[in-house]
C-alpha cells in the first residue's frame, strides 16, 4: 500500500475553490468566484491575470507584487500559503501609501533583491510619472540575475497595440520564457496575437498580453 500523500499547502485553496463551485449556476449566476475576501471578479480580465501568475509561482521566497492595493486578498493570501513568505506589495494607487515613491528618480528599494516580481495590468500606473521605459528598467534593476518578471497587459483598442507591446517586453535585456494571449469572446478565451492586439472598444478590457520574463544571469 502506497503511503498516504502529505498534505501541501496548496491543497487547501483548492479544497475551497472546490467548495465554492458547489452552488454555481452558470445558467445564472455572473460571477466567475468569490475568494475569501474578495470582491466578485465576474469576467474582468482578473480571471485570467491571476490564475496565470499563480500557475507559474515557482516557490521563490522575495516576490514584490506591483498594484497590491488593487489585488485581490485571495491572491497575496495563496502566494504566502505556498512560499512567498517575504511578499511585497507595492501601492501605485495615486494618493496612495507609496505613491511619493513613484516622484523619486529611483525606486528606495535594493537592486536585485526578489526572485519573482508581478505586475498584473498595473505597469501604466507605475510609469505615470517618469515613464514606462523607467518602470521597466526598475522592474530589471531590482531582480536578482535569473529572476522572473510576471508581466500582463490590455491589448486592443484604446490600450496596447502589438507593436506596442513588444516594443515594451524588448526594452530590457530580458528573456522570454513564455507568451500567451487571451481575448474575451463570450468568456475569456486563448487567442492568437492578433485576436487580442483587435479587441474593440467596449468600457472594458477585451484582449490581454500575458509574458513571463528572465532577468539574465
Amino acid at each position: 500500500m502506497q503511503p498516504a500523500r502529505a498534505r501541501e499547502p496548496l491543497d487547501g485553496l483548492l479544497d475551497w475553490l472546490i467548495e465554492g463551485l458547489d452552488d454555481f449556476d452558470p445558467q445564472t449566476d455572473s460571477v466567475f468566484f468569490d475568494a475569501p475576501g474578495a470582491s466578485s471578479l465576474d469576467q474582468a480580465e482578473r480571471v485570467v491575470e491571476l490564475p496565470w501568475a499563480l500557475s507559474l509561482y515557482r516557490q521563490e521566497r522575495k516576490v514584490l507584487d506591483v498594484g497590491s492595493v488593487y489585488q485581490e486578498s485571495w491572491y497575496h493570501m495563496a502566494l504566502e500559503q505556498v512560499g512567498a513568505t517575504e511578499l511585497m506589495g507595492l501601492d501605485v494607487c495615486a494618493g496612495g501609501r507609496d505613491w511619493p515613491l513613484l516622484q523619486q528618480p529611483q525606486l528606495p528599494l535594493v537592486s536585485s533583491q526578489f526572485s519573482l516580481i508581478t505586475c498584473l495590468s498595473f505597469l501604466p500606473a507605475l510609469a505615470s510619472q517618469r515613464g514606462e521605459g523607467w518602470a521597466m528598467a526598475e522592474l530589471y534593476r531590482l531582480l536578482m540575475p535569473g529572476g522572473r518578471l510576471l508581466l500582463s497587459l490590455p491589448l486592443g483598442a484604446g490600450y496596447y497595440d502589438q507593436s506596442a507591446w513588444l516594443s515594451l517586453i524588448t526594452s530590457q535585456p530580458f528573456t522570454v520564457l513564455t507568451l500567451r494571449y487571451f481575448c474575451h469572446n463570450q468568456g475569456w478565451v486563448e487567442c492568437y496575437p492578433d485576436q487580442a492586439s483587435q479587441a474593440p472598444l467596449t468600457g472594458r478590457v477585451q484582449g490581454l498580453g500575458c509574458v513571463e520574463l528572465c532577468k539574465r544571469i
